[in-house]
């Protein structure tokens, strides 16, 4: 079974993960496969010119297009697990104690604006792609959100975080844990026991480094990767999203819809894993 969007034998240079449009998801084939023999060879091609894993390829790009099911068997893989979203509540504001609508970097939403908060686009970058990709942009809670059309997808990993910048100007988490506001939407576990997605029958045990032979994660007690009751909740906001309430520690804008976007190709949503 086929773990992403394009299939393995797909022509070289084939968008491998990204449906389309790449929204700044520079994964492509580098090695077609063979139908049931051979597996593909995946790189970094961001700027699509033929020669993978350069320099500039976007290496250190948020991931994005992730269905709930690519991100299992990644944890899974790599011994990690997914997080609850108490977990990401508690990655944010450490051992504070909560504020009405703040931000992963800890200081409240002003009421009324403007808010500390700082707009970072993919369309004024410089290094772009690169390992040192940086945001023109300055100011507290630097991060990628509400761009909209304007932007072409996510930034770098950590991009607003320097040898000289506060917690608050690197729009970093109380433990130092970067874009846990804007970038990509993470995936969590917890959301709504009506539908089958809840804690109650998460193990929160790590990944065993083995899959399935479809490619899917084989880890008992994780929230299922197929169906109407699947996946988890998505927290933190996103680039895409032109609204900086669903960036805030607290928010669940998605309560209603996570279970049907995290098992699409989204260019919105990615993931990261706990221990």
């Amino acid at each position: 079974m086929n773990t992403t969007s394009a299939p393995p034998q797909s022509a070289v240079g084939t968008l491998a993960i990204a449906p389309n449009t790449n929204g700044r998801n520079g994964i492509r084939i580098q090695a077609s496969g063979v139908l049931s023999n051979t597996p593909a060879v995946y790189g970094n091609d961001l700027n699509n010119n033929g020669t993978f894993n350069e320099a500039a390829d976007g290496q250190n790009i948020a991931c994005n297009y992730l269905q709930w099911s690519d991100l299992m068997a990644y944890l899974d893989w790599s011994a990690l697990r997914p997080m609850t979203e108490f977990e990401f509540e508690k990655v944010c504001r450490g051992t504070l104690p909560q504020v009405v609508n703040e931000y992963s970097w800890g200081v409240p939403a002003a009421q009324p604006s403007p808010a500390p908060i700082t707009q970072a686009l993919s369309s004024a970058l410089t290094n772009a792609g690169t390992a040192n990709e940086l945001s023109t942009a300055s100011g507290n809670g630097l991060c990628a959100w509400g761009a909209n059309n304007a932007a072409l997808g996510p930034l770098r990993c950590g991009f607003a975080a320097t040898a000289t910048t506060s917690r608050v100007q690197a729009g970093a988490s109380y433990y130092g844990c970067m874009d846990m506001s804007g970038n990509v939407w993470e995936q969590c576990v917890g959301g709504r026991q009506d539908i089958g997605i809840n804690y109650g029958g998460f193990t929160g045990v790590l990944g065993d480094g083995l899959l399935l032979a479809t490619g899917y994660a084989n880890t008992s007690g994780w929230p299922a990767w197929g169906g109407s009751t699947a996946g988890g909740i998505m927290r933190g906001g996103d680039w895409f999203t032109n609204d900086a309430r669903t960036l805030q520690t607290s928010d669940r804008w998605n309560t209603n819809s996570y279970q049907n976007l995290n098992q699409t190709r989204d260019l919105r949503i990615g993931g990261r894993g706990v221990r």
